[in-house]
Parts: structure tokens; C-alpha cells; sequence
């Protein structure tokens, strides 16, 4: 195996709280193929795994610790996305999402025009999120709660305005 392979990640575990916690959680750790070490921190409820990303992804960590008994704590975003029409939009992005390191679940609200995301934030970033729902072929309108000016809102206007120029258009060709 290669250095290059390895990949440490903290992992926050809901319910950790004593020493046989600890046991428990490093043996259904341990016994992963491609686990290289796991060292659990009961003061900080937080597990250190090294392992090998190219042979275990972070959401079979995540089903380990789960089958335990115990919960992972992870951050969750939610990202307005426009230009989504149907089904398979809300397909084509939710499987873009999920193939992404760390992402654990991507719930597309097509009416909503948003996605909720729950990711561990030591393996992806809502960077990473934009650009490949921008590599999908949608449009990344922001993060839900962002202080910046409502991208919906302007591209909706400008939108609007097209239309405007066509309805004009049309009616003064036809007199």
C-alpha cells in the first residue's frame, strides 16, 4: 500500500462516552479491511481512523459506526439549485453528490429548488458541491442563509425580461 493512498479523517460520534464505548467502536473499526489504525479520543467524543480511500470510502466508516449502536455527527448544507425540471434532474444531481468523498446523503427538493447535503467537512467542502452541480448542468444559486444578493431573484428578472422583448416583439410584428 502507498503512502499515497492513506487518509486520516476525525470522525465526531454521537453516545461515546466510556471505555467500553471505545472497545466497541476500534474493534468494528479494526476489523474493515483497508483500516490501517483508529485511536478514539472519549474526551473530545471523536474517532481518528487511518485508511486507505482507495479501497473503503467514508460512508462505509460511517455504516460500521452506525451497526455499533452509535451515531456519526456530521454538518449538513443546504444549496439552492436552478434550472432542475424533473425527475432525472433530481436524479443526475443526487447521484453526482453521493459519488463525492464524505458525502453521506443529498435530498433534492425539486419544488424547493434546493438540495440538503449532509458531508463530514474534514473530506468535502460546499466548493466542491457547487462545481459539480455546476459539472452536471445546473446552476448553483447559493447556500441557503448566505448574505448575499438572491441570485433567484436575478435570474428570474432576467429571465423575465427576454420574455418581455419576445411578447413586445411579437405583437408589433403582427400589426
Amino acid at each position: 500500500m502507498t503512502l499515497k493512498n492513506t487518509r486520516k479523517i476525525e470522525i465526531k460520534i454521537l453516545g461515546m462516552t466510556c471505555a467500553g464505548c471505545v472497545a466497541t467502536l476500534e474493534k468494528a473499526l479494526n476489523s474493515l479491511n483497508s483500516v490501517l489504525d483508529v485511536w478514539a479520543n472519549l474526551d473530545s467524543e471523536s474517532i481518528l481512523i487511518e485508511y486507505d480511500f482507495a479501497r473503503i470510502k467514508y460512508y462505509d466508516l460511517e455504516k460500521a459506526i452506525r451497526e455499533t449502536g452509535y451515531q456519526t455527527i456530521n454538518e449538513k448544507v443546504i444549496i439552492r439549485v436552478g434550472e432542475m425540471t424533473c425527475a432525472s434532474c433530481v436524479k443526475t444531481i443526487e447521484e453526482s453528490l453521493l459519488k463525492l468523498e464524505g458525502i453521506v446523503k443529498a435530498n433534492v427538493d425539486l419544488a424547493g429548488e434546493k438540495v440538503q447535503v449532509v458531508y463530514n467537512p474534514d473530506l468535502i467542502s460546499p466548493i466542491i458541491m457547487k462545481k459539480t452541480i455546476e459539472e452536471s448542468g445546473y446552476k448553483f444559486l447559493g447556500r441557503e442563509g448566505e448574505e448575499t444578493e438572491d441570485l433567484v431573484e436575478v435570474i428570474r428578472e432576467k429571465d423575465l425580461k427576454i420574455k418581455r422583448r419576445l411578447i413586445i416583439i411579437m405583437i408589433t410584428s403582427d400589426w
